[in-house]
């Protein structure tokens, strides 16, 4: 299971600053805002309650030894992410177990064809395998709850196709063994991108990636792609799920996001002036899809467009697109450094933030990742 980042000495310094030190321990041990994706809680050396924040160091950082290579091949290779390393997400902390004998999926309600699967049935329809990236509407600026991966499994167009559904037919409400359950429209079912998945990078799902089933859908975010499917009912109107009723979003869209994987934020980046140091990250949009991504070194004060490596078709727009910007190191000093993607309708992302665990809040987050490094030339 993936969890929380630790805030770094300058991340700390940033919270503590505002007036808000408190919250550093109140997000790592339970958001302050209900998440519907919230990471499990790390493991912390302060007590429950007792107020206390971990020390700041007191020494300068380090070069890392990671930066060594400074100048990487551009552009950078697509990657999906291994399983143990994909992120995870409960709604609660039960991970229902399956039995292949008991377990059945239901497709009912406002359908002229009700159905009835088993395991074995589900499995003997058509597969489809596609590329797709999953991201937690609560993934913070940032931030790792994001994860790449390919699936196989079959359309549920085509099975809401055998069931027919009425013509007052507009939503559907899916329902997992862990008593979550949210509803979307029908129409998102209908497309040729809707599937329900049974394999994770070519290996059958995991317990706590949803086995035996999960919804893949496009273009929102995993608020609305339940695990441990058990039953789809075809409705006539829109039912708010336990996180649509603690106030997240009822649409769930995706907001275009980027994220900086290299350097981190507060790294030290050695050579010389005019040596090629590679920044690197990923960027991800709804249905639209990534038109470009841009990079600033100097705090927005200008822009110049990365290298990007989309997915082939037809996933290019339901997969994360990896970027990479080769930035001539200046003198010694320290930079901010920013990055914001353009989605092909026209639609960028919001302000700058070094706000990390409440931008996501109810609609998930578009702020523009910073981060802060020095470079050491000479």
């Amino acid at each position: 299971m993936s969890s929380i980042h630790p805030l770094n000495r300058r991340e700390f310094l940033r919270v503590a600053a505002g007036g808000i030190a408190l919250l550093f321990q109140a997000a790592c041990q339970a958001p302050l805002l209900p998440s519907p994706d919230a990471e499990p809680r790390p493991t912390s050396t302060s007590a429950p309650g007792s107020g206390a924040a971990p020390a700041v160091p007191a020494n300068p950082p380090t070069p890392d030894p990671n930066l060594a290579q400074a100048k990487l091949d551009l552009p950078l290779p697509l990657e999906t992410t291994p399983i143990d390393r994909f992120y995870i997400t409960n709604y609660s902390d039960v991970v229902p177990g399956f039995d292949p004998k008991t377990w059945s999926l239901g497709l009912d309600g406002l359908v002229a064809q009700p159905l009835k699967f088993n395991f074995d049935e589900i499995r003997a329809r058509p597969a489809v395998e596609v590329m797709r990236t999953l991201e937690c509407i609560g993934n913070p600026v940032g931030g790792s709850l994001i994860s790449n991966g390919t699936w196989k499994g079959i359309s549920l167009k085509e099975l809401l196709k055998k069931a027919e559904p009425k013509p007052t037919a507009r939503y559907l409400i899916v329902e997992g063994t862990d008593e979550y359950f949210t509803s979307f429209p029908l129409d998102l079912g209908l497309t040729d991108e809707a599937l329900l998945v049974y394999e994770l990078n070519g290996q059958p799902l995991t317990a706590q990636h949803g086995k035996p089933l999960r919804v893949l859908l496009p273009g929102v975010y995993g608020q609305k792609q339940p695990k441990w499917i058990t039953h789809i009912e075809v409705t006539a109107h829109y039912e708010k799920g336990p996180w649509e009723k603690k106030g997240w979003s009822d649409t769930a869209i995706i907001r275009p996001n980027t994220r900086i994987d290299r350097p981190q934020d507060d790294h030290v980046i050695t050579g010389k002036p005019g040596d090629l140091f590679t920044i690197t990250g990923v960027a991800f949009t709804s249905t639209p899809g990534v038109a470009r991504v841009e990079v600033s070194t100097d705090d927005g004060a200008t822009w110049r467009d990365a290298t990007l490596t989309r997915a082939p078709a037809p996933f290019t727009h339901l997969v994360w697109t990896r970027w990479g910007f080769n930035w001539q190191l200046p003198s010694r000093g320290e930079y901010t450094v920013l990055a914001r993607v353009i989605d092909n309708a026209g639609q960028g992302q919001g302000k700058p933030s070094f706000r990390f665990f409440t931008d996501a809040f109810p609609d998930g987050t578009d702020a523009i990742p910073m981060i802060v490094v020095q470079v050491e030339t000479g």
